[in-house]
């Protein structure tokens, strides 16, 4: 891959009933990605690490806030093995600003600084994973249109490539049904809508519904990528949000 700069935005919102709080969670932040020696990736945070260390630590570990000054340089290494998959070098921990900010944030969410370690892992992880396109798979190779990718009563998924004359754009959506004999369930509503579904205020009981959507520029490399995670049950209303947009 280049070297290159991210903005990533990222949201978990959840709509509870029966006088259960709302809880929601938002972050907005800047990654450069470096190419290191083969098989390591240098991730530096050019902004907003604060909300996304407090994101990538919610639900499991509640942090109100964090007082992290700016100029604070937070970098890691990551071990990038073709068989082994992804993770943070443990050689990132000896960085003395990062020491600081997992010390502050365990102390702010009553818990140990592995646990947050771990957390900041798996959403770096995650974010590099798309990045990189470990997610597309192969489906960037299928034919322009429309396929059915998995179909059975309770599941649909659909694959979707459009192509122009800058880029490629892939699209899925994973439809499921969530069993609940007590209450039925709206999804031949959410097969009947499927793509719309994503963007609409509608609810469709007892459902799900994952959406993504990478664009490759001409080089191949990823240039935008969405992703909505939408949940709908009789206790709650769930739903994911992210961003990423290639900048520089």
């Amino acid at each position: 891959m280049q070297d290159g700069q991210y903005s990533i935005y990222y949201k978990d919102k959840l709509d509870a009933s029966c006088g259960k709080p709302r809880a929601d969670v938002e972050a907005s932040y800047i990654i450069h990605i470096k190419q290191l020696e083969s098989g390591y990736l240098q991730v530096a945070f050019v902004e907003g690490f604060e909300q996304f260390i407090i994101a990538s630590c919610f639900p499991t570990i509640e942090i109100p806030s964090l007082p992290i000054q700016n100029d604070e340089k937070v970098e890691f290494t990551v071990i990038n093995d073709a068989q082994y998959g992804m993770c943070l070098s443990q050689n990132s921990l000896p960085d003395k600003d990062l020491l600081h900010i997992l010390d502050v944030a365990s102390k702010a969410g009553a818990c140990s600084t592995e646990s947050v370690f771990q957390l900041i892992q798996t959403h770096i992880v995650r974010d590099l994973s798309i990045i990189l396109l470990k997610e597309l798979e192969n489906k960037h190779e299928l034919g322009e249109g429309e396929v059915v990718l998995e179909k059975n009563l309770n599941r649909v998924k659909l694959c979707k490539r459009e192509l122009n004359s800058l880029a490629v754009r892939v699209s899925t959506l994973d439809m499921k049904r969530i069993l609940d004999d007590a209450s039925g369930d709206q999804f031949d509503s959410l097969l009947a809508d499927q793509w719309s579904a994503i963007g609409s205020e509608t609810s469709y009981q007892n459902t799900g519904a994952h959406f993504t959507c990478h664009e490759l520029n001409e080089q191949g490399e990823l240039s935008c990528y969405e992703q909505v995670y939408r949940t709908w049950t009789p206790s709650q209303e769930k739903q994911i949000t992210r961003k990423i947009i290639k900048i520089d």
